[in-house]
């Protein structure tokens, strides 16, 4: 996303709070859907982190607007959804499939919702 100017607070330093959300670039892409349970609620914990309902589940967490601060409060919100992956994973891990497919091959029980 391209800006005329980056907000500045009253000090000179960069205004973070005043950036504006990231959109797609291209009207034109599509946003691929969840295919599984597991799928639908990782994607729902990071709508909500993310705070945007415009995130699909091949979206790069980073790309879409996550911080490295907001993959912490992901690992906790995971975590406390039955979902437990190390932090240090989902920085590797940094789309909602790769998360999905990690967490089901090493708990091949299904979660239960």
């Amino acid at each position: 996303m391209r800006l005329q100017a980056l907000p500045r607070t009253s000090s000179g330093k960069i205004d973070r709070s005043a950036l504006p959300i990231p959109q797609r670039l291209s009207e034109n892409v599509q946003i691929e859907s969840p295919q599984t349970e597991l799928e639908e609620k990782i994607l729902t914990i990071w709508k909500k982190i993310l705070n945007t309902d415009v995130v699909g589940v091949n979206d790069n967490f980073f790309e879409v607007g996550g911080t490295s601060i907001s993959l912490l409060t992901l690992a906790v919100d995971l975590d406390e959804a039955g979902i437990e992956i190390e932090p240090i994973e989902l920085f590797r891990l940094s789309t909602v499939r790769e998360q999905s497919d990690y967490f089901s091959s090493i708990n091949p029980i299904p979660l239960k919702y």
